[in-house]
């Protein structure tokens, strides 16, 4: 298994030449993704503390996804900041696509603090709201509720008040 991870790391840093512009090989990325590679390996769990530059994204996402690859088993990879998730998603899992030359299935998750609790909403209108700043957020969720897809937050525009209720 080793050598067919390194064969894969070799691959990709020729390929990643193509895909990222100024891409040069660090030391610090090969010792973490071999670190990364050897926990997947050995089932164990890692925790690894690298400085800026390191290129820690692309470190674990390489073994992530032969692992994923070889075992046809998802890998979850969990962030700090949905900035982070969004970053990968956007950017370091398609330009590994590109050197790799294959798709990878992905998906974000985020907490539930995302999304409306709706029996929260329920007791929020039963209450009948009496500002007037509470009574726009309560319509704008209520027209949100009729045409969201992903029922997440960052689709709208809430109020400094409506993220307040959104947060209790």
């Amino acid at each position: 298994m080793r050598a067919v991870f390194w064969r894969f790391i070799l691959r990709e840093r020729r390929s990643l030449h193509q895909v990222i512009p100024n891409y040069e090989p660090r030391g610090s990325q090969q010792q973490m993704a071999e670190a990364v590679w050897h926990a997947f390996e050995n089932e164990q769990h890692l925790l690894v503390e690298a400085a800026t530059g390191t290129g820690k994204t692309m470190a674990y996402l390489y073994p992530a996804f032969v692992k994923s690859v070889e075992e046809n088993l998802p890998v979850v990879i969990a962030t700090d900041t949905i900035a982070l998730q969004q970053q990968i998603l956007e950017n370091d899992v398609p330009k590994l696509e590109r050197a790799l030359g294959t798709t990878v299935k992905t998906a974000l998750l985020k907490g539930r603090d995302h999304y409306l609790c709706v029996q929260k909403f329920e007791h929020f209108l039963e209450r009948m709201p009496a500002h007037y700043d509470e009574q726009l957020m309560a319509c704008q969720l209520l027209v949100w509720l009729t045409e969201t897809e992903t029922g997440d937050v960052e689709e709208l525009n809430l109020p400094s008040g409506g993220r307040a209720l959104w947060m209790s």
